[in-house]
């Protein structure tokens, strides 16, 4: 009787260790897999917002995960290769103990190298299902749009990434749609609209002055009167939007910072804009759609 017992107890044992390395073995693909499905449910909450626009504009989740589904299915890597990286990451129960196996032989850990190797795989896979899942549904969803709401689609969805990465938070949004923004704690030290500049309107000023409230453009009145030319240059440019902004904005500022001064400047290239931000974001595929 003791030793059945010992036995049952030793096997509970064995199985509560089973438990554990399976629930680990997850744990490890949902993490490898996060950033991916950060961005995926990002794009999610983008086509939802479209319902704001148009009451038409309704998508399911069911049809948001056959979608994804078939990009899985459709990515790049051949099947060869994916079931090479689901056994070096454990995805399947004999993983583990073959890499078990392979140490044990080897004597030493697996090398710098072989991990490297591993994680270029994983990095790649990941990138051709989100290549191809984006694709499939940007593409999917603007064939159901009208042609005015493309534009504003592909601006959702880089408006969305960019507040993921905090580049664009509740302070850009609404300058960039009321051209509004809240007093600094501290008082902003006033800047006069620079002089010889008539093709500068008070309304113009006005809004480079609000922007200015926003910490990250605190200089740009100062900024802007000693580099006049080059913001005429912009001014008066038939494509404001692909213009580099003057002095170290150009390289300093992210897409949708560049977007706020565009929006101050010149509120009517908004649009073209946009457009240069989707393709940034996205690539030249993005044609497909007509956007």
């Amino acid at each position: 009787m003791l030793s059945e017992s010992k036995a049952m107890a030793a096997a509970t044992k064995q199985r509560m260790s089973d438990v554990q390395e399976a629930e680990a073995r997850i744990d490890k693909a949902r993490e490898i897999f996060r950033d991916l499905s950060g961005k995926v449910a990002i794009y999610f909450l983008a086509i939802q917002s479209l319902g704001k626009i148009n009451p038409m504009y309704q998508y399911s989740l069911e049809s948001f995960i056959n979608l994804f589904s078939a990009a899985i299915t459709d990515s790049r890597l051949d099947s060869t290769a994916i079931n090479q990286v689901e056994k070096e990451v454990n995805f399947n129960e004999n993983g583990q103990e073959e890499e078990s196996n392979r140490a044990e032989d080897s004597g030493s850990d697996l090398s710098i190298d072989e991990e490297e190797r591993k994680s270029e795989m994983l990095a790649n896979r990941i990138s051709e299902i989100h290549i191809m899942f984006f694709k499939r549904l940007f593409l999917s969803i603007t064939r159901s749009l009208f042609e005015e709401d493309k534009l504003i689609f592909g601006g959702l969805l880089v408006l969305k990434l960019a507040a993921d990465r905090n580049e664009f938070g509740p302070e850009e949004e609404l300058f960039l749609y009321k051209h509004e923004a809240k007093d600094p704690p501290e008082p902003l030290v006033a800047v006069a609209k620079p002089e010889g500049a008539p093709w500068l309107s008070e309304n113009t000023w006005e809004r480079v002055l609000t922007l200015s409230k926003l910490k990250k453009f605190r200089m740009l009145p100062k900024l802007f009167v000693q580099e006049l030319p080059g913001w005429n240059r912009i001014y008066h440019s038939p494509y404001p939007h692909l213009e580099r902004l003057p002095g170290t904005w150009g390289f300093e500022l992210k897409p949708s910072d560049q977007l706020l001064v565009l929006s101050a400047l010149r509120p009517d290239s908004l649009a073209g804009g946009f457009r240069s931000m989707v393709q940034k974001e996205f690539g030249n595929f993005l044609e497909e759609s007509k956007l």
